[in-house]
């Protein structure tokens, strides 16, 4: 074979090796979308059940005020203010997982590159997780205190005494609601966010790896 036939010939072989390379990186690439379209769903659905978690406890709530509603405390103004806490939290938090779960399935949806939307939906759910978490530590403290009080002896709350358990007991709650909460958000959405990283990690190295 002469140096001609021996260069025609490699020709040959390194564009069918570089065929057989992008055809290996195209499937990765749809491997890596399948992967993430799943992660997605499974993220999406979660939020469903949540949604469906605020309207029972919305139910509840109107059934208790309306039909029972010396049970938490018979003072009307106390009772009054304890439910317009939870129904503020109860909206809020429904308004927010709605506005969220659109807008993962816009960027779901969107006509960007596959790297671009992993990333939306990881930076939109790091900052979903972090409001949730001051969300939870700001209102569930607020309403233990609230059921506490309202559940106070009139004499008692007077008491330094009663104030001093009241706060220690509050600030026990913020502690016992961070670590659950914490917990919780790593169990139901951070391993799937994980997941999400480690997508758009390895398209990262497919996208960068030599023809």
């Amino acid at each position: 074979m002469n140096l001609d036939d021996f260069k025609s010939s490699w020709k040959v072989y390194n564009a069918h090796t570089i065929d057989q390379l992008k055809v290996g990186k195209e499937q990765i690439k749809q491997m890596l979308a399948g992967k993430t379209q799943d992660i997605v769903s499974k993220i999406q659905r979660n939020i469903r059940y949540e949604l469906v978690v605020n309207y029972v406890f919305f139910i509840l709530l109107s059934i208790g005020y309306f039909f029972y509603p010396t049970h938490i405390t018979s003072d009307p103004a106390e009772r009054n203010v304890l439910y317009a806490i939870w129904i503020f939290v109860l909206v809020t938090s429904t308004v927010y997982y709605a506005l969220k779960y659109h807008q993962i399935s816009q960027i779901k949806h969107s006509s960007e590159t596959l790297k671009v939307r992993i990333k939306s939906i990881v930076d939109t759910m790091q900052k979903y997780l972090k409001i949730y978490l001051y969300f939870s530590l700001a209102i569930v403290p607020i309403t233990i205190f609230g059921l506490i009080i309202a559940s106070t002896d009139s004499n008692a709350k007077s008491s330094l005494l009663a104030w001093i358990v009241i706060i220690g007991i509050t600030c026990v709650t913020v502690a016992i609601v961070y670590v659950f909460t914490q917990w919780y958000i790593n169990k139901v959405y951070g391993n799937y966010v994980k997941g999400l990283k480690s997508c758009l990690h390895e398209l990262s190295e497919n996208e960068d790896a030599p023809l």
